[in-house]
């Protein structure tokens, strides 16, 4: 059994809407894959805990001082460049599911603030591309180090190896429900 805080990972699935606790009623994890059908409601309820999650994650950044200077929504745009490397707004709208206004509402601040500039796009004349920064490395270099080092000390008692299936799991999730 996985040990997620005062939950474990069999105590993670069918709980009742809006239910903060309690116990849960779980099937046995099967193989990470392709090819293999789930129920709209594990599905589901997968989205419920993927929600919750990202609001604590919200919660526990907003706690510690020096995460907290970035909303959730410009860290993963700072990020996502970081990872892929400079892309258009329209591009980066796409890949998160926003509309490009959301996006540019993101970026300009950003820029404003030195962390992502726009460059010439040699494949568009109109639409620039936007690119991080040397400061803005450093800084998204400094934030992952810090939740890193968080996530280290009071991350939950799960082996490298599951949270890479979990990860994987909702990779697949997100990739179907694109089409």
């Amino acid at each position: 059994m996985i040990e997620l805080g005062p939950l474990t990972l069999g105590d993670l699935g069918a709980q009742e809407p809006g239910s903060a606790q309690g116990p849960l009623d779980v099937s046995p994890v099967g193989s990470v894959g392709r090819g293999t059908r789930t129920s709209g409601a594990a599905v589901s309820d997968l989205i419920d805990e993927t929600v919750r999650l990202v609001a604590r994650a919200r919660a526990a950044a907003g706690r510690e001082r020096g995460l907290r200077e970035l909303s959730g929504s410009r860290r993963v745009l700072l990020r996502w460049l970081g990872r892929y490397g400079p892309q258009a707004v329209p591009q980066l709208a796409r890949a998160h599911s926003v509309s490009r206004q959301h996006i540019q509402a993101l970026v300009n601040p950003l820029a404003e603030e030195g962390l992502v500039e726009f460059v010439d796009n040699p494949a568009h004349k109109r639409s620039r591309l936007v690119r991080l920064t040397a400061t803005g490395k450093e800084h998204i270099a400094g934030l992952t180090r810090r939740e890193s080092s968080l996530l280290s000390q009071h991350g939950p008692a799960v082996a490298d190896e599951d949270l890479r299936a979990a990860t994987q799991v909702l990779r697949i999730v997100a990739e179907a429900l694109e089409g």
